[in-house]
């Protein structure tokens, strides 16, 4: 028996057919049905049984095929141990994203991987973070990304990279609205989760964790839904959460990544904030190469700047926390964005100013007017023209960005998106 036999037989196990499964491993298929016939004849066992076109495992099959991931594993990591030992930055990293947040966190991530791991190929898988556990467990994949399970599998080890906060969320104009109340030390107002009983809630599937979160708040509060609709589309929760067929249940997070413009308000639920830890996942006991451990820290330094530049997840309104130093301090964090570039302008034109004024009073020994008349007066006219035109163009951009960043404040009542 050798690593090629177990990856043959684990194979056939995954593709459930012999033909998909030579295809993968890049043999023909006769080649393929002769090595199955020839181990079972060794073994005295039927690995396989035929049901239609597929090849479903027998007992002995699965049992085979259980231990062969595992010494295949084993010969993973020593290879990775010993490409560390040598420096060897070659390889192959597996992980797995739930699709929405792969779907903002792999374009921050996988360029700058490659750029300092150009020889390691990156393998991505999606799913639930039910199914990205199976893959952890069985060996399809060395990390998984998601949310902290309420019960941890002891099998698997979590790496804490940040925190997400669960919100109620509603459409703008939706009823619920006027029904929350400010929330003492809150730049969010609180939302009575017994008032959903009569409302539409948009759910994620059981297998999601955001459902499986939720879920678990609705039954500690012991609310019973009578209206609900299931979809595993996150998105398209957003949209009609946005468009008022529904109230849901989100994370800050895929707020901020969302397709749809329209506002969204959110609320808080409990006296304080629901909080869920966002995790790296491997399996207890793996070795993890270097470029794994640097992948980790790429995912958890995406999570910690993801909040740079966007300031609150909602705006501050009539129905907040009622406080105008909230409102204005979520309006700094919002336009925040562009603070600094704006800095550097004002800073540059300000000491441009300043070498002028003390060129033009103390060089010259004039009075600041004249000395400003007599020097403009020197300038060509099209250099003057231009001038102008360059200093009202600047005042219209950043009127314009001022304005631009502000207007999500001015989206009705509440906190919105």
């Amino acid at each position: 028996m050798d690593f090629r036999t177990l990856r043959y037989v684990v194979a056939i196990e995954e593709n459930q057919s012999i033909t998909k499964a030579a295809r993968s491993l890049y043999v023909g298929q006769p080649t393929l049905s002769k090595f199955l016939i020839a181990l079972e004849e060794e073994l005295g066992l039927k690995l396989f049984r035929r049901l239609g076109q597929r090849y479903v495992p027998t007992y002995a099959g699965e049992r085979y095929v259980e231990r062969a991931r595992k010494i295949l594993k084993l010969g993973e990591d020593l290879d990775a141990e010993m490409r560390d030992i040598l420096k060897r930055d070659v390889g192959v990293l597996r992980i797995a994203f739930p699709p929405i947040r792969g779907s903002y966190m792999l374009p921050q991530v996988l360029p700058l991987f490659q750029e300092r791991h150009p020889n390691v190929q990156i393998t991505v898988m999606e799913g639930s973070s039910e199914v990205n556990d199976q893959r952890l467990l069985s060996g399809q994949v060395d990390l998984a990304f998601y949310s902290r399970p309420a019960e941890l599998n002891p099998l698997i080890e979590y790496r804490t990279l940040g925190q997400d906060e669960l919100f109620l969320c509603t459409g703008e104009q939706h009823p619920l609205k006027s029904q929350s109340r400010p929330l003492p030390g809150s730049p969010y107002p609180h939302l009575d989760l017994s008032l959903l009983k009569d409302e539409r809630v948009l759910l994620l599937t059981p297998s999601q964790r955001t459902r499986q979160i939720t879920d678990m708040v609705l039954h500690e509060q012991r609310i019973q839904l009578n209206d609900t609709l299931v979809t595993s589309n996150m998105q398209a929760i957003m949209g009609l959460v946005a468009g008022g067929y529904g109230v849901s249940f989100l994370f800050d997070c895929h707020l901020r990544h969302r397709v749809d413009p329209r506002p969204i308000a959110c609320f808080r639920f409990g006296e304080k904030e629901t909080l869920c830890d966002f995790v790296a996942a491997s399996r207890k006991g793996s070795y993890l190469p270097v470029c794994a451990q640097d992948f980790i820290e790429m995912v958890r330094n995406a999570v910690s700047e993801r909040f740079v530049g966007f300031g609150s997840v909602c705006s501050m309104g009539e129905e907040g926390s009622g406080e105008d130093k909230n409102s204005e301090d979520i309006v700094i964090r919002r336009t925040g964005r562009y603070g600094r570039s704006e800095g550097k302008k004002e800073g540059a034109l300000t000491g441009v100013l300043l070498i002028l004024y003390v060129y033009m009073t103390q060089v010259q020994k004039d009075s600041v007017a004249a000395s400003f008349l007599r020097a403009f007066s020197s300038l060509p006219d099209t250099l003057i023209f231009t001038s102008l035109a360059a200093c009202i163009f600047i005042v219209i951009v950043q009127l314009f960005v001022t304005v631009h960043s502000a207007l999500p404040l001015a989206a009705g009542r509440g906190h919105t998106v």
